[in-house]
């Protein structure tokens, strides 16, 4: 009667079991891989963005300012290659931009007189280069320039 019952059940054997296993572990693993690798490609563009738009965010407050604000004696964006004087004492010096907080973004805005055909200029003129620089962690930085004129 063992006998019997032995050979009319049907079902899969143990290596049979174990070979399916082992070949669904060959196909998922490389999945989870995948799977890792576009979550940090989306989490990166991410950041690209938000460096982007704080980028931009900083640049067209500077833009926004009146000429005179912005290359003034008490200015905050004074450009580089001003004349440094002692009322002038910020000429020379890049900014740091205020990211929001807390933030893995570090931002400098750095103004600079510049001629008619975009060279730097060696004195004052009506044109001053804005660019502001994003820098976050294990990549590039994120740079973009503006024009802000009299």
């Amino acid at each position: 009667m063992i006998r019997k019952l032995s050979k009319e059940e049907s079902g899969y054997s143990l290596v049979e079991v174990i070979v399916s296993i082992f070949i669904l572990a060959a196909a998922i693993i490389p999945m989870v891989g995948m799977f890792d690798m576009g979550l940090n490609a989306a989490t990166r563009g991410s950041n690209y963005d938000k460096a982007r738009a704080l980028a931009n965010t900083n640049l067209e407050k500077v833009r926004a300012l009146p000429y005179l604000s912005v290359t003034g004696a008490t200015a905050t964006y004074e450009p580089i290659n001003a004349p440094i004087t002692a009322s002038n004492p910020a000429a020379g010096q890049p900014v740091s931009c205020s990211p929001p907080s807390p933030s893995v973004f570090t931002c400098t805005l750095t103004t600079t007189y510049v001629n008619d055909d975009f060279s730097q200029a060696t004195g004052v003129t009506t044109k001053v280069k804005v660019v502001v620089t994003v820098q976050w962690q294990g990549t590039s930085p994120y740079t973009t320039t503006g024009l802000k004129t009299r």
